[in-house]
């Protein structure tokens, strides 16, 4: 399942392995024979009545579990190799520990690192002086601000996912949850703008992204006077260039699963230490940037 076969050639193959190893491992018991018929009458039955339980079970342990598997078997290899023979068991456990969590998080080391650090997202908010809107009054917004990445979790993980009607497989990547946040945060503000007006009062957006990292920018000007301004700098989980392109056969795609769907990398996504909220930040720079007047 390295090269993820087909979802029937793995149930073909390796669910016949399974069974044919069980077996070895009863004969190797030396089980009765009433034992292994009953075993095989079981098994036939079961396969017989809940043809998808089988598949589930191939499925969950060659495809969802297999990186998990990889980085496993590689510690175990590494700490064959490693002088441990003095050490107590308890150690052993530690060093397999420690040495299982870097292979398992590999390049999202660094990442953990610079999360613990604050050194990942870099927010630079400047307030100069309040911008003040006063009756009949608005804000002129320009600029692109169609693509913000709005809710996200920088731990994320490519994942895989089935459909039974089609018999396929496909990609499942990272949520990035994007919007065009600002028109609707001014007005739940209640502060009149608009896109084409032109107007002395300016809110500019800047939006770049590049390499899965993006730099948004937002400034407020009155008149040609720069009043304040937020700069947030960040990176994004993995996402695919085409995401629309689910293929199974992606060399990209393939890699990333590998070295990311593992067990410490979803401890790190469900403790939500990366989970990041620009809508929130946003909102609170408007909030002390501008100044509404009835």
């Amino acid at each position: 399942m390295a090269l993820f076969l087909p979802a029937m050639l793995t149930l073909y193959i390796f669910y016949p392995i399974l069974i044919i190893s069980y077996f070895v491992y009863l004969i190797s018991k030396k089980a009765s024979k009433k034992t292994i018929f009953l075993n095989a009458l079981f098994i036939v039955i079961g396969t017989i009545l809940a043809f998808g339980v089988p598949w589930l079970l191939s499925f969950i342990l060659f495809i969802e579990l297999f990186p998990t598997y990889i980085v496993i078997l590689v510690t175990i290899i590494l700490m064959k190799l490693l002088p441990l023979e003095k050490y107590s068991n308890i150690t052993k456990i530690f060093i397999f520990i420690l040495i299982s969590t870097i292979i398992g998080l590999n390049t999202n080391l660094i990442l953990l690192g610079k999360n613990l650090l604050k050194q990942d997202r870099k927010i630079t908010e400047i307030i100069k002086k309040k911008l003040i809107i006063k009756n009949g009054d608005f804000v002129e917004l320009k600029g692109k601000g169609e693509n913000i990445p709005i809710r996200y979790n920088k731990f994320d993980f490519l994942t895989f996912g089935s459909n039974e009607g089609c018999m396929c497989g496909y990609w499942i990547y990272p949520k990035v949850e994007r919007s065009n946040i600002i028109p609707y945060l001014l007005r739940k503000k209640d502060i009149p703008f608009s896109l084409v007006k032109p107007s002395d009062k300016k809110i500019v957006i800047d939006y770049k992204e590049a390499n899965r990292t993006y730099c948004l920018s937002i400034k407020i000007f009155q008149k040609k006077s720069l009043l304040s301004s937020l700069t947030i700098r960040d990176h994004l989980p993995f996402q695919y260039k085409n995401s629309k392109k689910r293929d199974l056969e992606n060399f990209d795609n393939r890699l990333e699963y590998l070295i990311k769907h593992n067990i410490w990398n979803a401890i790190l996504y469900y403790s939500n230490i990366a989970k990041v909220n620009n809508k929130k930040t946003i909102s609170n720079f408007l909030d002390k940037s501008i100044n509404r007047l009835n």
